[in-house]
């Protein structure tokens, strides 16, 4: 019996040095090679050389203002992984240090009350939707040193200003001139923006990407530009205040989705009558052979095909 009581004592004493020496490290694994690890305010990666750490996700952070340290356990903070800070209602500003180089996809989306984001010098990739549908965001600042991007009245570009990233959907502005310098209007750049009610596509803009203007359900008026030759997949979709929309000549693709759901569309004007084609086979489309020939005379027709009866097809002029 002693034996066994014996035993006992010894597995349990077991037990406890484990669980401390766990609790001691914080850290736990998900199902991944590479443990998470817990702080008090955030959860962290280690990367895969161990040279840096990646906030994955919150911890117990409960400031309205939200500061990303530089450091954690004497090696830098570089990545802030997707979606980590998905959703997160409470934030209200947010400061990315100099030592983070890569915003990931989706990392601060959808987090409705934030209202302003400082970002260092040294981020050199922003993913995807990282700060879309931040309906409270009115101001972006990027520092003076950043090599890659930078802000403008407090929207977000690439370094050369060539590409609009992200439109700060809290501003209470009713109009909005893209600028001139701009030759592509980037993913989800304005998507959920509702204040926006007239929109000039900048005069050298030959580019809208997918979902730029998806939801903007209070733009009520487009003025295209001449050098426009590309509508991106599903970029005013839902825009449901539109009513007409003037086309240029520069235009040669419209992706499948484009203006879906604008169900108060009336009007769609080719500025000029070139030969449009339609087709459901992306092949035909990149290479423009094939397709089906596009009567597109009738403005209120074309706003019909665009918005349902022909709105999964590609359009393309030879």
């Amino acid at each position: 019996m002693k034996k066994y009581k014996t035993l006992s004592i010894i597995c349990v004493f077991i037990i406890l040095i484990v669980s401390i020496v766990l609790l001691c490290n914080n850290k736990y694994s998900d199902g991944n090679d590479t443990p998470k690890i817990f702080s008090e305010d955030f959860i962290y990666e280690l990367s895969n050389d161990e040279s840096y750490f990646i906030i994955t996700g919150i911890g117990t952070y409960s400031n309205q203002e939200l500061v990303i340290p530089n450091e954690f356990r004497n090696k830098p903070i570089k990545e802030i992984r997707e979606k980590a800070f998905n959703s997160c209602s409470m934030f209200t500003s947010a400061i990315i240090p100099n030592s983070v180089n890569e915003i990931g996809v989706e990392s601060f989306y959808n987090c409705d009350n934030l209202v302003s984001i400082a970002i260092g010098r040294g981020v050199d990739t922003i993913g995807r939707c990282a700060f879309a549908n931040c309906k409270s965001l009115s101001t972006i600042n990027v520092s003076s040193d950043n090599l890659s991007f930078k802000s403008i009245d407090g929207n977000l570009y690439s370094k050369d200003e060539k590409k609009l990233i992200q439109y700060a959907n809290g501003k209470t502005d009713i109009a909005f001139v893209v600028p001139n310098n701009v030759v592509n209007v980037g993913e989800y750049a304005f998507i959920g923006c509702t204040k926006l009610t007239h929109l000039t596509i900048g005069a050298n803009v030959e580019a809208i990407s997918p979902y730029a203007f998806a939801n903007c359900v209070g733009l009520e008026d487009v003025v295209f530009n001449d050098k426009l030759n590309t509508i991106g997949a599903s970029s005013f979709y839902n825009c449901s205040g539109l009513t007409e929309i003037i086309l240029p000549n520069s235009l040669e693709r419209i992706y499948f989705f484009a203006f879906q759901k604008c169900v108060r569309l009336e009007s769609i004007v080719f500025d000029v009558l070139n030969s449009w084609y339609r087709t459901q086979n992306q092949n035909e489309f990149k290479n423009k052979e094939g397709g089906i020939v596009v009567d597109i005379t009738n403005p209120t027709l074309n706003a019909n095909y665009l918005e349902s009866t022909y709105a999964s097809h590609f359009w393309y002029r030879k």
